[in-house]
């Protein structure tokens, strides 16, 4: 069987009054965004700390969690109040993935990095009219899959990735596939990655493992709804974006674990099929027709509150703006039109028409 050993080679007195305005300005700035997160976490705190939702979130908790509903939520709220965008996610996105980390045994948003809420905005249309929708979605960090690998069937993981620089020689024919891997002295920045390999060891020292190159994680992670916006661009707070190290290396893990036996446990079971899931809508990983009803009135409520509301960020808008005012024909002006996503492209009517009128009239 061809040999693939390759090796990885480095590339490329007045001023006190102004001081004391300055503060109390600062501190009205301070007081008015607490109040404005205060609303949307009122809201969350009280839905989801009514005694219907703790106890129908405690008949989900799996026993090896050693936490009950009522610390879930807690932490949930918590991370809520360190997050203004998460503290505007619906309830039943929240309560939804809050019942997937009962039932496969991690606890979220905390200093174990096993798991963490992060929120997204989605498009739904509500009453025939397309808005944008903040929910939270579970991403299983590679710490999570760590723990949740070795208690499925104790196999000890142990997962890198690769950059420019590093000495790095593998061979896909041999078990385990690497032989050897020594970081480099070259600065480790995120532009670098190349490689990510898992070993899995099993009790009986019996090793796995998988190394995937750029492009292979690269694919996984284009297709992944927590890495592309509505609008086909990468979402700012993705984990793929913040972490992008991190996410490599649980790419790796996962990729390794169809090659290793990691027996039939419930919880890995979960956690792998629940990210393979589509997850345009949170609340389709987990069964919610028995969920209290009031969940789901608190999510219209947090929807209709925000309805319409912006659902393209202002940036955007005005480099779509500034494309308009460059186009001279009509010609031209279709033509980047015609490049935005339908939903931008409504959004962008009325300027569209106003930069059309300016074209027609010659001015």
């Amino acid at each position: 069987m061809a040999s693939s050993l390759r090796k990885v080679r480095s590339g490329t007195g007045n001023d006190r009054p102004r001081a004391v305005a300055t503060g109390e300005a600062k501190e009205q700035k301070g007081s008015a965004m607490s109040k404005e997160l205060a609303r949307p976490l009122d809201t969350l705190s009280l839905t989801l700390r009514s005694p219907k939702m703790q106890q129908w979130l405690d008949k989900q908790v799996h026993a090896s969690l050693n936490r009950n509903a009522t610390q879930l939520i807690n932490i949930a709220l918590q991370a809520a109040s360190q997050n203004e965008m998460l503290a505007k996610c619906t309830p039943g996105s929240i309560l939804a993935n809050l019942c997937l980390c009962a039932q496969i045994g991690l606890v979220p948003n905390t200093a174990l990095g096993h798991a963490y809420l992060v929120p997204f905005n989605n498009r739904r249309q509500i009453d025939r009219q397309w808005v944008t929708v903040t929910e939270a979605q579970l991403v299983i960090g590679y710490k999570g899959y760590v723990k949740l690998v070795f208690d499925a069937a104790e196999l000890v993981v142990q997962a890198q990735p690769v950059y420019v620089g590093d000495e790095f020689d593998y061979d896909l024919a041999a078990f385990p596939p690497v032989r050897h891997h020594r970081p480099g002295q070259h600065p480790r920045t995120d532009d670098k990655l190349l490689y990510a390999w898992c070993h899995l060891k099993t009790r009986g020292g019996q090793v796995f493992g998988e190394v995937m190159t750029r492009a292979e994680i690269e694919r996984r992670r284009d297709s992944s709804k927590g890495y592309l916006d509505f609008d086909g661009k990468p979402k700012k707070n993705s984990p793929w974006v913040a972490h992008p190290a991190e996410m490599w290396r649980k790419t790796a893990v996962r990729h390794a674990l169809k090659l290793a036996p990691a027996g039939n446990d419930e919880r890995l079971e979960r956690a792998l099929s629940a990210e393979d899931e589509s997850r345009d809508n949170p609340a389709d990983i987990i069964d919610m027709s028995d969920a209290p009803q009031e969940v789901r009135d608190a999510d219209r409520q947090v929807i209709e509150s925000g309805a319409p509301g912006p659902s393209l960020d202002p940036a955007e808008a005005e480099r779509i703006r500034c494309e308009f005012a460059t186009c001279d024909t009509l010609k031209a002006l279709d033509e980047v039109a015609g490049k935005l996503p339908k939903h931008i492209r409504d959004e962008m009517a009325k300027d569209y028409l106003t930069h059309s009128a300016r074209v027609r009239g010659g001015r």
